[in-house]
């Protein structure tokens, strides 16, 4: 007689301080995964314990909620959404810390089910931080609706002589206060 299994049935439900060790996990993995693409990235956050600490951060925040989805009792991924300040309106913010999951796919059910509540709550303004680096992550969020606001970036410094070959008649100085006018 053959063995059947059961279906992995995933469970998307409030995301708990419980959830923070899997969350750990997902957050350095997917930091890792990110440092191959950008090398530049402070390998740090590799480590599931300073992950920890940047999820756990934002859960602790004021106003912060979010979802987590177990699949046979493992953390398979979680969403946890901040409020800024009120100069951004009725705002929840998923920041690079708040959301990670095995698959891309899954941020959608998990945006899902976190927004419901924001929403009901009048947050209706929702932003989320992700690497530009992960195509299948932004292409999750982008069909979720989101666009392109903001862009963050790095790059290796020049060295000395690369500094000096500027266009002619060009000065390359410290900003000063009497810059702000212009």
């Amino acid at each position: 007689m053959p063995v059947t299994r059961t279906a992995r049935t995933p469970t998307i439900v409030p995301f708990a301080p419980d959830h923070l060790e899997g969350a750990a996990v997902l957050l350095a993995e997917r930091h890792r995964a990110h440092r191959l693409a950008e090398p530049g990235l402070d390998q740090r956050y590799e480590d599931p314990d300073l992950a920890r600490e940047e999820v756990g951060a934002l859960v602790r925040a004021d106003g912060a909620s979010g979802v987590a989805c177990l699949v046979d009792g493992e953390l398979a991924g979680f969403v946890v959404g901040t409020p800024r300040d009120a100069s951004w309106g009725p705002n929840m913010w998923v920041e690079s810390a708040g959301h990670a999951a095995v698959d891309a796919e899954l941020v959608r059910d998990l945006y899902a089910a976190a927004a419901e509540r924001w929403v009901a709550d009048g947050l209706s303004l929702h932003y989320a931080m992700l690497p530009a680096s992960d195509d299948a992550l932004v292409d999750a969020w982008f069909r979720l609706g989101f666009g392109h606001q903001q862009v963050y970036a790095i790059r290796e410094t020049p060295s000395a002589g690369e500094r000096s070959a500027g266009a002619p008649g060009l000065t390359v100085r410290l900003a000063r206060r009497e810059d702000l006018d212009a």
